[in-house]
């Protein structure tokens, strides 16, 4: 099929099958109830009680150290994202990506 720009389409990635077929948005957002809350070291449930980064855009994010513990992470894109010494305890959630992230 020819878009009207002339060119092929691109088959999609691995990573946006994953989030379709999960029933994610098309993109992920930083506006997520708990994006702006998040960073080295933070205890995600002390400074968000929601507890959701639900689609979260964390791509290259600075999250070294942070508890994310019961966390929510459906559709959460980590890609890049410092990790190294992070806790993900009973987080759960599909289509989560963490592509070339450093843990």
């Amino acid at each position: 099929k020819l878009p009207s720009s002339g060119g092929l389409l691109k088959p999609p990635t691995p990573a946006e099958k994953a989030r379709k077929l999960a029933g994610c948005p098309p993109a992920p957002v930083k506006t997520c109830p708990c994006c702006a809350s998040v960073g080295p070291g933070v205890e995600l449930a002390l400074v968000c009680p929601q507890n959701d980064l639900y689609n979260a855009d964390l791509r290259n994010a600075n999250l070294e150290g942070a508890i994310l513990e019961d966390v929510n992470l459906a559709c959460a894109v980590f890609d890049g994202a410092q990790l190294k010494g992070a806790e993900f305890k009973n987080a759960r959630g599909a289509a989560v990506s963490f592509r070339n992230a450093k843990m």
